[in-house]
């Protein structure tokens, strides 16, 4: 069996701009394909919507591009993990 992939699309990635400068991973998803957004750096998550646009984050900050946020303690968030009842769970790393 052969697996064949191809980039769809690259989000945040930029030569001129680096993690070190505030960019967010991406790279969680939960079954019914949302995709979630983890600032590490800057203490928040969110949930990517239509146009790559924030439909909410949580954090000790307002993400300006958020829709909604939603205050929260978030001390380095690292993993975003979605339980079977709908229930946002944020591993932080401190």
């Amino acid at each position: 069996m052969s697996i064949s992939w191809s980039i769809e699309r690259i989000i945040n990635f930029q030569k001129d701009k680096h993690w070190a400068d505030g960019y967010a991973h991406v790279g969680f998803h939960d079954r019914a394909g949302h995709q979630y957004v983890v600032g590490y750096d800057n203490g928040w998550v969110g949930c990517l919507g239509e146009n790559e646009r924030l439909r909410w984050s949580a954090g000790r900050v307002p993400i300006p591009e958020s829709d909604l946020h939603i205050p929260a303690d978030l001390d380095r968030p690292g993993y975003v993990t979605v339980t079977p009842d709908g229930k946002i769970l944020v591993a932080c790393f401190w």
